[in-house]
């Protein structure tokens, strides 16, 4: 069930993170003036600001940053990055314990016994 969980958590993250990239940063328009001469961009941290001298007035354009694409990004970016950690881990912690005579899924010492696991019960050579 959590690895169910985890595999659409990091499909969703995925989706987000594709989208953030992809996204072609729509503005806002919103009446009223900030200063600056028509065309003119000022860059904010999230946002970025464009005045357009108009003949009903001045509009001001809010865009999405590039800042804010790439914080998006990064952000969705962090769960499919340590769910793979987590995957390359737990295959060498597998293949660390089948080849020193241990048990795959506990870890215990299977010398004495090369059949079954006695901790968890698990064969040597089940995968699950």
């Amino acid at each position: 069930m959590q690895r169910r969980l985890l595999n659409l958590l990091t499909l969703q993250s995925l989706v987000l993170f594709a989208a953030a990239l992809l996204w072609p940063g729509w503005g806002v328009p919103v009446s009223g003036t900030i200063g600056l001469p028509s065309f003119q961009t000022r860059e904010g941290l999230l946002f970025d600001m464009r005045e357009v001298h108009q003949s009903q007035g001045p509009v001001v354009w809010y865009y999405p940053s590039r800042r804010l694409h790439f914080f998006v990004a990064a952000a969705a970016a962090v769960l499919p990055i340590g769910w793979c950690v987590i995957q390359i881990r737990q295959s060498q912690n597998t293949r660390r314990r089948r080849t020193s005579g241990r048990c795959a899924f506990c870890g215990y010492d299977l010398r004495a016994t090369p059949d079954r696991c006695p901790e968890c019960g698990a064969s040597p050579y089940e995968v699950r």
